[in-house]
């Protein structure tokens, strides 16, 4: 393959495929006959095209379309499973954290009651104080 030889396409992944120069601008190098004494002869191409329908793959049980079908078909379960399980795995999660919250006694609502309970108790402390500060400005004034 180095040399170029018997090589029909270029390049080194999906993304830069191409077809061999050397066979795009001559179709008389594709070997598609079996001997070079009957150039018409096609069966290396129909040998080719029946690979298509042989049983190539899992010891001969299933065709090359088969194969990758059971493939595609396996991958599309494993990640429906891992979905599954990731969904599963955050309402565990959730749940934990709800047990946690419960068991420690802390709740956001009792909280801020006692904040707006404390909150009116200084609101009327300030107005007895007030209160007490006005009377005895006016006793003050009584006084003089």
């Amino acid at each position: 393959m180095a040399l170029g030889v018997n090589t029909f396409f270029t390049g080194y992944d999906a993304s830069t495929i191409g077809i061999n120069p050397v066979v795009e601008n001559d179709v008389n190098k594709i070997a598609a006959a079996t001997s070079s004494e009957s150039p018409g002869d096609n069966t290396n191409a129909l040998a080719i095209a029946a690979l298509e329908n042989s049983l190539l793959m899992e010891s001969g049980t299933s065709t090359l379309g088969d194969y990758y079908n059971s493939i595609v078909s396996e991958i599309g379960v494993e990640s429906q499973k891992a979905s599954s399980m990731s969904g599963h795995q955050e309402l565990m999660v959730k749940q934990l954290e709800n047990q946690r919250s419960s068991i420690s006694g802390v709740s956001l609502d009792e909280e801020m009651m006692n904040l707006i309970k404390y909150q009116n108790a200084y609101m009327a402390a300030t107005r007895l104080v007030s209160v007490v500060d006005e009377m005895l400005a006016a006793m003050l004034e009584m006084v003089r």
